[in-house]
């Protein structure tokens, strides 16, 4: 079995975040047959969080928990 290869022709963003979602244009050879074919796909599932999520996830992990009981935690 030989390894799936193929070439990004052309690919354009047609939605806005969260939910960008593209369209692509993608150069590949059929397995089967050895024939070159190109075929435009819809890539619909690259989710992104939005920019708030994203800005509120990075403080959360820079920022230590802090016990009001016994101060601040290493």
């Amino acid at each position: 079995m030989t390894k799936p290869k193929a070439t990004v022709l052309e690919i354009e963003k047609i939605n806005q975040e969260p939910q960008d979602q593209y369209y692509a244009k993608i150069k590949f050879k059929d397995p089967d047959t050895g024939e070159q074919l190109i075929g435009e796909f819809k890539l619909w599932s690259w989710n992104k969080p939005p920019a708030k999520v994203l800005e509120d996830i990075r403080q959360r992990l820079a920022t230590p928990i802090i016990n009001i009981a016994y101060g601040r935690q290493k």
